[in-house]
């Protein structure tokens, strides 16, 4: 049995589109899914700070804080969503939102003890900086 080139050709076209189509769907993929982070992540036991060009996924640290001190917020989501939660172990959370309402703002430490922050993006784009302040004496 012998295939005509005109039968041949389009076997061909269409393995060459089929390939295409796959490549296309993997290199979309790897694009999109390239990880879970990408930017710039500072943790220090007064200071967080997030930075992404690409964030999905959730991250956070302690923060070991005395009572009267501040929490200086900055908050900026360019895409997608992000949320963010301060709290001590036992109480309800000092903050828990997406920054919409206000973008930059102070919280007061109201007990000694460690709080943890809790940051949770979906595609997101965007920057957090928490800076732990000293008490006014």
């Amino acid at each position: 049995m012998q295939i005509s080139k005109k039968t041949l050709r389009i076997l061909v076209i269409l393995i060459v589109i089929a390939l295409l189509v796959l490549g296309g769907a993997f290199a979309y993929r790897a694009l999109h899914t390239s990880g879970r982070f990408q930017g710039n992540l500072v943790k220090n036991p007064d200071h967080f700070l997030m930075n992404a060009s690409y964030f999905n996924g959730t991250d956070g640290c302690v923060l070991p804080l005395q009572k009267d001190q501040w929490l200086k917020v900055q908050m900026q989501v360019e895409k997608g969503e992000m949320t963010l939660r301060i709290a001590d172990e036992t109480s309800a959370p000092l903050y828990q939102g997406d920054g919409s309402a206000c973008s930059e703002f102070l919280l007061a430490v109201p007990e000694t003890g460690d709080y943890s922050v809790s940051l949770a993006g979906h595609r997101t784009k965007g920057r957090v900086e928490i800076t732990a302040l000293e008490a006014e004496e």
